[in-house]
């Protein structure tokens, strides 16, 4: 064809073809003596050959780079490209109906100043990817967004960055805007989601990435993640949760596991965070801390089940503190674990109560000279631990390599809590240890061993 270009190349030599589509085109496949549907080919041949890059026109169904009034996109018109990134103004709303899928160009993003409405379905979800395979196209951006902006029910992937580089480094990142997500799912993404100020909300979605990144990083705004899952991997220095110099934040029944790479944290609470409530998750397979309170941070957690940790918790720097109630720790390095991270920043301090600590590595708890840990109405199967109320035996959980970490009536942490606490619904005295079990399929969850044999030194 017109566009055609015969070259000589040498025959020993491999070869790298790029098919980039123009403006309104998209990248169909490969024809000729090699066929592919990916756009990038690697070629080493000694004989001639003919390839030609394929591409369909997008006619009607782009989406306008300049968004100034509503604008709603449909199934019956969908799938969408993109040409180019998109702006969506202060006083105009982009509204994405169920069934759509929207394909980005190349490190193109959206920016949203006005806000976007995303109402997928649970039978037919939204779809944001990149028009390219194996390029990842750019980000969803929130800057100043003048209305609260929802994601529902979609699904989102090959994501890298916005333009901006230090406030725009999430696949979702929002700056001093207020954002709700419910039903999400992000894979195959850089960093997943970034919040600056603002309100944040994340409830029933799943994100998985395979690079060092937090997967949710929230920072000086308010947050309220719950009834989420956050699948780790091998990366080091990846957490699943952090929040910075947040108040009041809530993470709550989450599901936090396969954090394998060296450094990884399941909840990390830090920069003056206050009086994060921490509450009814199930952590596991961490090989740093289940949860991380630092830089004069403070958090309440009430009924997690953190196991096969390094440190199920762990407190550092003077002024943090973690009041830890109704938990179960199994098979940590160390249950709870206070200590001075950096050299005269002092320690942290814990108080534990109604809660349940078995089969510690090292120990159940520990506290170095700089810090505190007070103990009461718990159970140990390592140590005679002292304190009001403790008790030392098995707790006779009912399956705990598979999280099956019920009681029966004849556990020593049965009608054995705090007995000032509030009474159980049947009017009996509270038992020790986490109650809640809606995140278990006994029969398919199982943890590994890691850091078995961990330093109480280890990551501090």
């Amino acid at each position: 064809s017109k566009f055609g270009v015969e070259a000589k190349l040498f025959s020993e030599k491999k070869i790298t073809f790029l098919a980039k589509p123009k403006a309104g085109y998209r990248f169909v496949g490969w024809k000729g003596d090699i066929t592919a549907k990916i756009p990038t080919l690697e070629i080493l041949r000694q004989d001639d050959f003919s390839i030609e890059a394929v591409f369909q026109p997008i006619n009607n169904s782009v989406v306008p780079s300049i968004i100034n009034s509503d604008l709603v996109l449909t199934a019956g018109n969908s799938p969408y490209y993109t040409e180019d990134d998109i702006y969506i103004y202060e006083d105009a709303t982009l509204t994405i109906e169920p069934g759509v899928e929207l394909n980005l160009s190349a490190e193109k993003s959206i920016y949203v100043y006005g806000n976007i409405e995303m109402f997928g379905i649970e039978e037919d979800p939204i779809l944001i990817k990149s028009s390219v395979t194996g390029i990842n196209w750019g980000s969803i951006n929130f800057v100043n967004a003048k209305k609260k902006s929802k994601i529902f029910h979609t699904k989102i992937s090959g994501t890298s960055n916005g333009k901006d580089k230090i406030d725009q480094i999430g696949g979702i990142s929002s700056f001093n805007s207020d954002l709700e997500l419910n039903y999400v799912e992000m894979d195959n993404v850089q960093f997943p989601i970034f919040i600056q100020y603002g309100n944040f909300v994340m409830r029933n979605s799943k994100i998985h990435t395979e690079v060092t990144s937090d997967f949710v990083n929230v920072k000086y705004g308010k947050a309220v993640i719950e009834n989420c899952e956050f699948i780790g991997n091998l990366a080091p220095d990846t957490d699943a949760i952090d929040y910075d110099d947040v108040n009041a934040g809530i993470i709550r029944r989450n599901k936090i596991h396969s954090f394998y790479g060296d450094n990884s944290d399941a909840i990390d609470i830090g920069e003056g965070a206050k009086d994060i409530l921490i509450e009814e998750n199930l952590i596991y397979n961490c090989s740093d801390k289940g949860v991380s309170i630092g830089q004069e941070s403070t958090a309440i957690l009430k009924g997690n089940i953190i196991a096969n940790c390094n440190l199920g918790v762990g407190i550092k720097d003077d002024k943090s503190y973690g009041f830890i109630d109704h938990n179960t720790f199994y098979n940590n390095n160390i249950a709870v674990s206070c200590f001075e991270k950096n050299i005269g920043r002092g320690g942290g301090k814990a108080d534990i109560t109604n809660s349940i600590l078995s089969n510690s590595t090292e120990s159940d708890i520990f506290a170095d000279q700089f810090s505190e840990i007070n103990i009461s109405y718990s159970l140990s199967d390592k140590n005679n631990i002292e304190g009001v109320g403790n008790l030392f035996g098995e707790p006779n959980f009912l399956n705990p390599d598979s999280l099956d970490f019920r009681i029966s009536e004849s556990s020593l942490a049965f009608n054995s809590g705090d007995p000032n606490y509030k009474l159980d619904a049947d009017g009996s005295r509270t038992n020790m240890g986490a109650s809640f079990y809606n995140f278990v399929n006994f029969n398919k969850i199982v943890i590994t061993e890691i850091n078995y044999h961990s330093s109480v030194n280890f990551n501090t």
